[in-house]
């Protein structure tokens, strides 16, 4: 991604209406829950967000996005 965008947001979209999503940083903080997720200032050089869904049964699954920004 280009230097001069510095802020997104990431959407999640669970087909299960019961299920939660987080998200969280390469070291496992938990910076938000829910739909989605603004990432304001977004560092140079590469960033990792997990987003970890649970399902109503405690089923979880996590996904990594990745953003390169230079």
């Amino acid at each position: 991604m280009p230097l001069t965008i510095s802020d997104i947001t990431i959407y999640a979209t669970k087909t299960d209406a019961g299920a939660t999503v987080e998200y969280y940083d390469s070291s496992s903080n938990l910076l938000g829950s829910g739909p989605s997720l603004a990432v304001p200032n977004l560092a140079i050089g590469w960033t990792q967000i997990n987003v970890q869904v649970t399902a109503d049964d405690g089923t979880v699954q996590d996904y990594d996005v990745n953003i390169d920004r230079r």
